[in-house]
């Protein structure tokens, strides 16, 4: 069993009753072998399946009885996350709740599931719950395994996942992530259990009990069965380094320094902030990189693209950039061809920072132009790719995140900065410039500049809360074929209606390759167009007719059904998913997505695989990642979590993904600001 990803099982101890029951009612859940990850157990959607009893040996009847002390009912709560990428929103729990017994002895509820766990398969359990605690003496909120054993039920293990410190009074909130691999084949009882040991107090010479009641609200609870793993190893070690100053055409590298400290979760092998005074804030999207083939003015040579914000930087107006904006960085290996960001060393990378006169040159920028209701604040390449246009020029083609801020700064919230409209622009660097791979034109169509918008224009939006974005950004292409195909975050509003309820899915579009390799690009019209399912075949063309400007969309993941087809709505809010980076697995033969996604509380995210044997049927995938906010303060401010990932292939490539790979990301952490920064790991897929 894998020693990162798996949580450590707790086995509960003798004194420790938790009763288990006759399960001849219980319908078995069989469970469907095909290729990919897929759930193969809802618990909150199958809850009618499962039996639930509380510990004093009550059944109890789903949705039914909603008012009764004890029972199960479907509730809307409102979830306030800390992560502006997806805010606030309503989504609906699992509500378990139980009432102390007239022995006033512990008590609780289970429900229990029995399933075939898949033979030589992968099974992952990932949920996450809120409990509401009380005073009490011990409070167990638990997922428990039992294997049947010539016809009799054997406690193979408790997992009481991962507890986040008090939120407020009598609250906490429970994580799992859990590894179960070495039971696939075998027949089990998944329960949830929620058992409370109440406090007994003596006031005014009448005894209380507190807590009389308890309550869990379960987000997500899902069991997943997958014929791929993975393994993320451990890095290079690394406690300091310094840059070595070197020639770098045509810009200088200057001599810098930078502390490394290692956080909890990870082995710290990367962190580049604070190389340079003026430096911050690195890493907003992920990070991409592909090879530039020798030309004849340069060597082959790998580049690579990030973002971060100059405090020392403008452009074009009185302010710095850090208080408007953030641009698009790189990684030029001009000076050690050979090496790429999987194969370079923490200070070979570090080294291969542009730099001119002490700072890390902007190889794209934002305009600071409010008229142009586009790119005023952020431009953030996250997607670029190699190609020959029709003028057998040679080109980087770069699609890039765009915010616009300015739209809110009279709206009365004094915080035009809370509010961000997104969109996504393209520009390009030919080699016939004198800085291939170091300036990018911005390049506009008929059309105009964006060439990925909202169904909604920013004007329409009524209601944005601060500290939120809507819209369409965070482009990853990869060529396919005759086409270029485009995978982007879509913040969609419920309905079209309400801003609070925007669940960020992915969405994808394509375009045709020699459309956007025109010589002459600005004499057509936007090339790109949504996929909008419309017919069971994802190729067929009727699902390709959106217009990528304004157009709907499709999700490709945790997509409501219209009928038979996928919507842009969500049908979990609990399962949202950002900052997509699309790649094909050479080693697993699939396209893969990596991304941001969600485990429903306000606290719990982490990063999700999908995979897909097609362009757009990706699986229900795997989380590699589990990151908890509130880990050890009661203060919302203190958390930490990664984002934004990236997969390097051994080849150097963002798009081309191996066996191995080099995993870039985000790592922030409030309670030690000195690990913040960019982070990588070597992570390992695994071929069952």
């Amino acid at each position: 069993m894998n020693s990162i990803q798996s949580v450590t099982k707790k086995i509960v101890a003798v004194n420790v009753i938790i009763i288990a029951f006759c399960v001849v009612a219980i319908p078995e859940i069989q469970a469907q072998e095909k290729s990919g990850a897929w759930v193969i157990l809802d618990c909150i959607k199958e809850r009618a399946n499962a039996e639930w009893v509380t510990l004093s040996n009550q059944r109890l009847t789903p949705d039914l009885k909603s008012g009764e002390p004890n029972g199960l009912d479907m509730r809307t709560v409102t979830v306030h996350t800390n992560d502006p990428m997806v805010g606030t929103y309503e989504g609906d729990v699992l509500n378990v709740r139980a009432q102390v017994t007239k022995d006033k002895g512990e008590y609780g509820v289970r429900g229990q599931y029995v399933v075939d766990l898949p033979k030589g398969r992968y099974i992952q359990f990932r949920g996450s719950a809120k409990v509401v605690e009380g005073d009490s003496k011990d409070v167990v909120t638990a997922v428990e395994l039992e294997i049947e054993s010539k016809g009799q039920w054997e406690r193979a293990a408790v997992f009481e996942g991962g507890k986040n410190s008090i939120e407020k009074a009598n609250t906490s909130n429970r994580a799992f992530l859990l590894n179960l691999s070495e039971w696939a084949g075998k027949k089990a009882r998944l329960s949830l259990v929620t058992r409370v040991v109440p406090a007994y107090q003596n006031i005014g010479g009448k005894e209380v009990i507190t807590p009389e009641t308890i309550t869990a609200e379960w987000y997500t609870s899902k069991l997943v069965s997958s014929d791929y793993w993975f393994e993320i190893g451990k890095p290079e070690k690394v406690s300091s380094f310094r840059i070595q100053g070197k020639t770098i055409r045509p810009a200088r590298s200057k001599v810098a320094s930078a502390t490394i400290a290692n956080p909890t979760v990870f082995e710290q092998i990367l962190r580049m902030q604070d190389h340079y005074a003026d430096l911050g804030n690195p890493i907003d999207i992920p990070i991409s990189s592909t090879i530039i083939p020798a030309n004849i003015d340069y060597a082959t040579r790998y580049v690579g693209y990030f973002s971060a914000i100059l405090t020392t930087e403008h452009h074009g107006v009185d302010s710095p950039e850090w208080e408007y904006g953030a641009s698009t960085r790189m990684f030029d290996f001009i000076d050690n061809p050979s090496k790429n960001l999987y194969s370079a060393s923490v200070a070979e990378v570090t080294a291969a920072i542009l730099i001119e006169d002490d700072s890390a040159v902007a190889v794209l920028s934002p305009s600071g132009d409010a008229s142009r209701d586009f790119d005023d604040h952020h431009v953030d390449i996250s997607s670029i790719v190699y190609d020959t246009l029709s003028d057998s020029d040679k080109v980087i083609h770069a699609f890039f995140h765009a915010e616009d801020h300015f739209q809110f700064e009279d709206d009365g919230s004094g915080d035009e900065h809370g509010k961000t409209y997104a969109s996504i622009g393209y520009a390009r660097s030919t080699v016939s410039d004198n800085d291939f791979g170091r300036t990018f034109d911005k390049m506009y169509s008929t059309s105009g500049l964006p060439i990925i918008k909202y169904k909604i224009d920013e004007e329409n939006i009524i209601g944005m809360q601060s500290h939120n974005i809507w819209g369409c950004g965070q482009p990853s292409v990869i060529p396919i074929g005759y086409y270029y195909y485009l995978y982007f975050t879509t913040w969609s509003i419920v309905n079209g209606s309400n801003p609070m309820r925007r669940i960020p899915i992915i969405s994808v579009a394509r375009a045709l390759k020699n459309e956007v390799n025109l010589a002459n690009y600005s004499s057509q019209s936007n090339p790109w167009f949504k996929f909008k399912e419309v017919n069971s075949l994802w190729y067929s063309a009727s699902n390709w007719t959106e217009a990528g400007i304004g157009g709907d969309c499709s999700g490709l993941y945790n997509a409501e059904l219209s009928g038979v087809f996928r919507t842009d709505q969500a049908d979990s809010p609990h399962d949202w998913r950002y900052a997509p980076m699309v790649s094909y697995n050479n080693y697993l033969n699939k396209y893969m997505i990596i991304c941001d996604g969600g485990l429903g509380d306000e606290y719990t995210h982490g990063v999700i695989v999908h995979t897909s044997t097609d362009p757009v049927s990706f699986d229900d995938g795997l989380m590699i990642i589990l990151s908890r906010d509130i880990l050890r303060s009661a203060s919302p401010d203190h958390y930490k979590y990664a984002k934004y990932v990236s997969l390097i292939g051994s080849g150097g490539e963002d798009r081309s993904t191996t066996e191995y790979n080099k995993m870039y990301f985000r790592w922030y952490d409030k309670d030690y600001p000195i690990n913040n920064g960019t982070w990588r790991a070597i992570i390992q897929f695994i071929d069952n």
